[in-house]
């Protein structure tokens, strides 16, 4: 009773934090239950199951991976013992099979078809390409584009014939034929059009989650972890953006699991419970000690309590990000809040 309590409860709280159903796939949900069941015995027995794709999860499904880890932090306060990143990052591979299912159905695509009535070759083309594009458009079907004008929130229009007035949105003509390059043209513009809209949603919650008092560019002498984490929950604490407790949730975090590569670190609560979402950075010529790495860049986040979503979205961008080629090198050779702004959305 008690452990299906305890499932019940971080359905709940996974839902409210992470915006993510565990239960919106029954068979993923089924094997998600029965993998928490096994780890909480193998955590009461002392036993470890090593993973060799930990760090490659961390480091490319970092949404998943972060709520893994409060998975693991809710577990544990039920079911006390450590347990290993390794652990965590199976975890995670159940939820991200999730994620990625979400993820596509709360950002389809409104996409409407003008297709004439040619006998029933309409009826088939609509029916091929909705289908084949489902997990990714919500799609509807008119006869002419008159009637196009009513479906003001359309992101594209895929028309067999030809539209010369001018749109709100892209307009994509096809044949009235089924056919291989016309699939690669819709799939080419339906993503196209995914990543315009998701940089266009990052930029809005960059320029309100960046503050140039809170960015650090030029050394000042820090080379460990604590230090700097210090530096900056301190900046935080004097700019009323944290409470007290954010230190120690921090702290929570890390002990847990850590986000850190060669070149970067990424540190959060183990809950967001602040007003506001930002981002603090770090960047530091003189490499900083982080566990087991030298970091130069660190990224302390902060998450607003009614919009958790946000700061997992600015993590998984921040993780991405920093990953491209020359990034870092880049980075360094910021001179203010400015430059690295425009780096992040350049």
């Amino acid at each position: 009773k008690d452990l299906y309590e305890l499932f019940i409860d971080i359905i709940r709280e996974v839902r409210i934090k992470f915006d993510i159903d565990l239960t919106a796939d029954a068979k993923i949900a089924v094997g998600l239950a029965m993998h928490l069941r096994a780890l909480i015995h193998r955590t009461t027995a002392n036993l470890v199951s090593p993973n060799p794709y930990t760090s490659d999860i961390k480091n490319k499904y970092p949404l998943a991976y972060d709520c893994a880890v409060y998975i693991v932090y809710r577990i544990q306060q039920s079911y006390p013992g450590d347990i290993q990143e390794d652990e965590i990052a199976y975890l995670a591979i159940h939820i991200g099979a999730l994620v990625h299912h979400q993820r596509i159905s709360q950002g389809l695509l409104k996409v409407t078809f003008v297709v004439p009535a040619y006998y029933n070759l309409s009826d088939d083309l609509f029916s091929y390409y909705s289908e084949e594009f489902k997990q990714y458009i919500s799609a509807v079907k008119i006869p002419d584009f008159d009637d196009a004008c009513m479906h003001e929130n359309t992101d594209l229009v895929i028309t067999t014939t030809k539209i010369t007035a001018a749109l709100d949105c892209p307009v994509l003509e096809i044949s009235p034929f089924k056919n291989e390059e016309d699939r690669r043209r819709i799939y080419n513009a339906i993503e196209k059009l995914r990543q315009a809209k998701k940089g266009k949603f990052m930029q809005r919650l960059l320029k309100t989650a960046l503050n140039d008092q809170h960015i650090f560019i030029n050394d000042i002498g820090l080379t460990t972890r604590k230090e700097v984490l210090d530096f900056m929950i301190d900046k935080l604490l004097k700019d009323k953006v944290v409470d007290e407790d954010y230190s120690r949730r921090v702290s929570i975090r890390g002990r847990l699991s850590t986000v850190a590569n060669a070149s970067y670190a990424i540190a959060r609560p183990v809950d967001y419970l602040e007003n506001d979402t930002t981002i603090s950075i770090f960047i530091s010529q003189t490499p900083i000690r982080w566990n087991k790495n030298n970091v130069r860049i660190i990224f302390l986040l902060t998450g607003n309590r009614e919009r958790q979503r946000h700061p997992l979205n600015l993590m998984e961008f921040l993780t991405a990000k920093v990953q491209e080629k020359g990034f870092v090198k880049q980075a360094l050779n910021c001179k203010n809040a400015i430059d690295f702004y425009r780096l992040l959305v350049g």
